[in-house]
């Protein structure tokens, strides 16, 4: 039994001469250094970018050329932010590696405390050990007969007295660290040596992150350009559609008045003096042209021809309703003309102004 203790007591030695080593190696670091280079990445890394821009629907030029001021803005932010991750990452590795010498040291001297435990795992004291147990005096006092405890205090003033007062106390003292693996372990997750590392190791995957957005900017900024023509090709496909519906008996004045309404609708558009828009707006009103004759022929065929066929067959014997019926279709498409002609007006209207073009508004470098 002697020798178990005296065995566990070399190991407690062994293993505290570690913790201490352990201890005085985390002292020798400056953790004020490293946390300062770690947070410097940190707050990068926690640095947010807008780059959800929505343009797609915009309409006014003026609209289009801030939306495009403010991804070249963030276009150029996330070029400089690169730049300082990249910065901070390269004064950050000289001390990342000295620190990674320091936790390979540390990492080296648990590996051998742990080792040591190891290596004993089977003679290894504990509070319930029966070695433990039979020494402990609030057990020796409870549970054996009087006649054995002086026999079993002999044995352990021996054991004391060979081991030494304070190891023999280590040993038994109950629910402690008694080989320091705990209070090692804790002081390297502590100390927290490899946290520059930890940052460091960040630095690729966050780069290639904005590395995607700067992409996405880019695309963006290609796209955008595209904007108004893709508009002027939606006014083109919407106002056909209207136009064809404004021929339509007594319906067609209610599309009339809607291509009235996209037309105003675009009224940013047509001020500017982008050309795409520009154009546009003559299309419109060369198409206005050909649609109200169109509407006016069609006014005359079916309200004055419907009146004259009307009378002739005495398609009602009312005389008032067979001038009315074909008249309503001739005083309608007569307003859809009128609408039509307001559609022109209006243009010409928006041409006498120019708001500035998305081409016309200098950029931010």
């Amino acid at each position: 039994m002697c020798d178990l203790f005296q065995r566990n007591t070399e190991l407690i030695v062994s293993n505290r001469k570690l913790n201490e080593q352990i201890v005085q190696t985390i002292k020798s670091v400056d953790i004020p250094a490293l946390e300062r280079e770690a947070q410097i990445l940190r707050q990068l890394f926690a640095e947010k970018f807008e780059t959800n821009f929505e343009y797609r629907s915009l309409i006014d030029p003026a609209e289009l050329a801030e939306m495009t001021s403010r991804i070249t803005w963030v276009l150029s932010a996330l070029e400089r932010h690169t730049t300082k991750v990249k910065t901070a990452a390269a004064n950050a590795t000289p001390v990342a590696e000295r620190a990674d010498a320091t936790q390979a040291s540390l990492m080296t001297m648990l590996g051998e405390m742990q080792r040591n435990h190891s290596n004993m795992v089977n003679d290894i004291l504990h509070d319930t050990h029966f070695a433990c147990e039979m020494l402990n005096e609030n057990v020796v006092e409870d549970f054996y007969a009087r006649d054995l405890r002086p026999i079993v205090a002999n044995l352990r003033e021996n054991i004391s007295t060979t081991l030494g007062a304070e190891n023999f106390a280590a040993i038994l003292r109950p629910g402690k660290d008694r080989y320091f693996l705990k209070a090692a372990e804790n002081s390297i997750t502590t100390a927290n040596i490899s946290r520059v590392r930890t940052e460091l190791n960040k630095v690729a995957s966050y780069l290639q992150g904005i590395a995607e957005m700067i992409e996405a900017a880019q695309r963006d900024l290609e796209q955008i350009a595209e904007v108004p023509r893709e508009q002027a090709e939606a006014v083109r496909s919407g106002a056909g559609t209207l136009y064809v519906l404004s021929c339509v008996p007594w319906i067609g004045l209610g599309f009339a008045f809607a291509l009235l309404s996209k037309v105003r609708k675009f009224e940013a558009a047509f001020r500017s003096s982008n050309e795409i828009y520009q154009q546009l707006g003559r299309d419109i009103m060369a198409k206005n042209f050909t649609m109200r004759r169109v509407t006016l022929i069609l006014g005359g065929v079916l309200g004055i021809g419907g009146i004259l066929l009307f009378v002739v067959l005495g398609a009602s014997e009312s005389l008032a309703v067979n001038i009315l019926v074909p008249g309503s279709v001739l005083g309608l498409y007569l307003c859809t003309a009128a609408v039509l002609g307001s559609v022109t007006k209006q243009i010409k209207e928006y041409e006498v102004t120019e708001a500035p073009s998305i081409q016309s508004i200098p950029q931010p470098v």
